[in-house]
């Protein structure tokens, strides 16, 4: 039986962080393509929301799964986050990935206004591919959002093990501006949760420090 366990990541994890997400969706995101660790390090420092967590093999050391979880605990509505940097060959490619990361996130905007910023998002969850399948990823989804109403944008892969923690999802695609309707369309599982349980507070008293949203 797998020797996993829950952490939160340090600062020294961000490479490795960083490493497990191209893996995992390289291939699927222009902005994970053009992003890089060192915006995945500024998010560490700057996004006072932002929980990232690992999956540790006790066994070996090593981190073989990450997530992301995004915590809106009331105190007002946040901006809709902006990807910007100097990571692109040229302008096209830069307007072309903003435009796709804005649409990326615009129902969760929606959803966080909506729930007066009372929200959990599980904005990233990535498991090693030499790791899948062996319970890392379910760890991660549960470790938080239990006590809220939680949100994610899942893809094609990820979909049923949502669908088996309770999450619903109707297809969303992306829309993008007439001069990119040649480029490949971004589409993902819009899923929701209701709050599964308001007596998990102490079990989660290791990552979050609820304050609002009548949780206390």
């Amino acid at each position: 039986m797998p020797n996993f366990e829950v952490q939160r990541c340090n600062e020294a994890d961000m490479p490795r962080f960083f490493e497990i997400l191209s893996l995992a969706f390289a291939n699927d995101h222009e902005y994970v393509d053009s992003a890089g660790s060192e915006r995945t390090l500024q998010l560490f420092h700057g996004d006072l929301y932002v929980n990232f967590l690992k999956v540790i093999d006790k066994d070996t050391g090593k981190m073989i799964a990450a997530a992301k979880w995004n915590l809106y605990e009331g105190g007002g509505v946040p901006p809709q986050p902006k990807l910007d940097g100097n990571y692109w060959e040229n302008k096209e490619e830069k307007e072309f990935t903003q435009y796709m990361f804005h649409a990326f996130f615009a129902s969760r905007q929606v959803e966080i206004e909506e729930s007066g910023a009372c929200l959990a998002a599980l904005d990233m969850l990535m498991v090693d591919p030499a790791w899948q399948k062996q319970g890392a990823g379910r760890m991660l989804i549960n470790v938080m959002g239990l006590i809220f109403q939680a949100v994610v944008e899942g893809s094609d892969r990820g979909r049923r093990l949502y669908a088996t923690e309770g999450f619903d999802s109707p297809h969303y695609v992306c829309p993008v501006p007439e001069k990119f309707t040649t480029r490949r369309k971004q589409t993902y599982w819009w899923m929701k949760r209701p709050i599964q349980s308001k007596n998990s507070l102490n079990s989660m008293s290791d990552w979050i420090e609820p304050r609002c949203c009548n949780q206390r």
